[in-house]
């Protein structure tokens, strides 16, 4: 079940008190936006803020999770009338193994049956296709992913597409086997694969406009990983923003950092995290497509100036201004 909202995800900057008067002063554009400094914009100069809901689709079934309760259109509608305007859309990477290798897109009542169980899986689909009746059984996963796109284009909605399992589960722990490059599920030619698949499948939708690498990247207590450090994540993570940006140049890429994505330090300051390669994305054929994320899970400190200062130092320093210190300035 979809429960709204499920995460708020904010970019561009500090969240300000008047946010709400901001994102409706905000016209839908299908104009491809791009990255300047801290800021998001399209060629209209529409400055560009996210706020919106996390829909997952990462889970055993990899159909986006509440249908049985409303149809996609309601789905959207309920994010509209929250005042916010974008889907945090997740996905597994098993899905594309399945179409790419099975050559199998995963029917809804296969998908349905193969991950609940005959009885349960018939009746949640039952329950699916009453709130859904353009749907139908034969329908397919990517299909779905297809009707969810066109209706937040339509409700002028912004799609972004996370990955955020590579196999289908729910997220996230050190030992699922999804936690790492080269973990147990975590096939990094199979990831960047998907990455590429999806961002080429999508150009299609007006409103999809940016897609995330990989969500929470952490230490994994298998011996199949690679290192757990900086060096192994630029290596993998760069390669995957060029795989995208190969397949859709439009799209805003999201870099997580590690540690479950609280940190992103070396990104933004001086000297970077390598002896000879700091992360200058001016190199990069996708420079101006470049956003960071970050999650914070520190909700145990109560001092708000304390609160601050840990921000600033793992993750917001990457909004600027420039110094001594901080050397490279991202949206956030």
């Amino acid at each position: 079940m979809l429960r709204l909202p499920v995460l708020l995800t904010t970019v561009l900057s500090v969240i300000p008190s008047y946010a709400a008067d901001i994102l409706t002063q905000q016209p839908f554009s299908t104009k491809p936006f791009y990255t300047d400094g801290r800021w998001i914009l399209n060629d209209d100069k529409v400055n560009l803020t996210y706020a919106g809901v996390n829909w997952p689709a990462h889970g055993e079934t990899m159909v986006p999770e509440g249908l049985q309760n409303a149809s996609v259109a309601e789905m959207v509608h309920k994010v509209k009338i929250l005042g916010m305007n974008a889907i945090r859309l997740t996905f597994a990477v098993q899905m594309f193994d399945d179409i790419l290798d099975k050559k199998s897109d995963g029917q809804l009542k296969t998908s349905f049956i193969s991950a609940l169980g005959e009885k349960n899986g018939t009746k949640v689909l039952n329950e699916v296709l009453v709130a859904n009746p353009s749907f139908k059984s034969e329908m397919t996963r990517l299909e779905v992913f297809d009707s969810i796109a066109d209706e937040c284009a339509k409700q002028g909605i912004y799609l972004h597409l996370d990955n955020h399992m590579s196999s289908a589960g729910w997220c996230c722990e050190r030992g699922d086997g999804n936690a790492w490059f080269g973990d147990t599920h975590f096939d990094i030619k199979n990831w960047q694969r998907a990455l590429a698949f999806m961002a080429n499948h999508g150009k299609s939708w007006p409103s999809f406009i940016s897609i995330g690498l990989r969500n929470e990247l952490r230490p994994t207590s298998t011996r199949q990983a690679r290192p757990v450090n900086w060096d192994t994540w630029y290596g993998n993570m760069t390669a995957a923003a060029s795989a995208v940006h190969k397949a859709n140049q439009n799209l805003l890429i999201f870099f997580s950092g590690l540690y479950y994505d609280s940190q992103l330090r070396p990104l933004f300051t001086s000297g970077g995290f390598r002896d000879t390669v700091d992360f200058n994305t001016t190199k990069f054929a996708y420079s101006n497509k470049v956003v960071l994320e970050v999650h914070d899970y520190d909700l145990d400190e109560k001092n708000c100036t304390n609160k601050r200062a840990k921000l600033t130092e793992n993750s917001f320093g990457a909004l600027g201004p420039k110094s001594d210190v901080i050397e490279n300035v991202f949206p956030l």
